[in-house]
């Protein structure tokens, strides 16, 4: 019992490293050392869900679905009050990071709806399974297979902005409460739990 407990912890410490350097936002913290990689930082000024990341070098055959985490809601309000200062900053952020987000879901959506549409052809019109793997293969996507994109989210605007939790513990705590009680909703709808 007690080299495993050894050995999930050395497993865990692997982990802190890539996760405080996924948290470090660029211009508000140094880059983290991540063994193997270098100095990292958060990479979501480059790419924020980096969906097709995860479908790797088998193109999505050992993939069950992509759950993607998010904390901005599908439906965002107007504000009750004009941005000023930090606030305005940190929902700029929220915008570019929300844009960035809508746009590689709607892509992976989309992809998957199509690579779903093309093998359902096989049974709706009489297509040869030849002629639907001659498409995906001039599509490059003769490996691909649809994957289901499990979006968690929560259902109304957090408390606060981008930014606020770096100051407020109890604000952080409220946001993985809230946080486990919507991917507990959604998994549980899906039968996963």
């Amino acid at each position: 019992m007690r080299a495993l407990a050894v050995v999930l912890l050395s497993f865990a410490s692997l982990l802190v490293a890539p996760a405080t350097a996924s948290a470090a936002l660029p211009m508000l913290f140094v880059p983290v050392d991540v063994p193997g990689f270098g100095p990292c930082c958060d990479g979501g000024l480059v790419n924020n869900l980096p969906i097709l990341s995860a479908f790797g070098a088998d193109r999505g055959q050992s993939l069950d679905a992509v759950v993607v985490v998010t904390p901005s809601p599908t439906l965002v309000p107007a504000p009750a009050e004009a941005y000023r200062g930090l606030a305005l900053v940190g929902h700029q952020m929220d915008m570019v990071f929300g844009e960035w987000q809508y746009q590689y879901l709607r892509r992976s959506i989309l992809l998957e709806e199509a690579l779903s549409a093309l093998d359902a052809a096989v049974v709706e019109h009489g297509w040869s399974r030849e002629v639907v793997e001659a498409i995906k293969a001039k599509l490059g996507l003769d490996v691909a297979r649809p994957v289901p994109i499990v979006s968690i989210r929560p259902v109304e605007p957090l408390l606060g902005g981008m930014l606020s939790a770096l100051f407020d513990p109890a604000l952080r705590r409220l946001y993985v409460e809230t946080g486990r009680q919507r991917a507990r909703e959604v998994l549980d709808r899906l039968g996963w739990t």
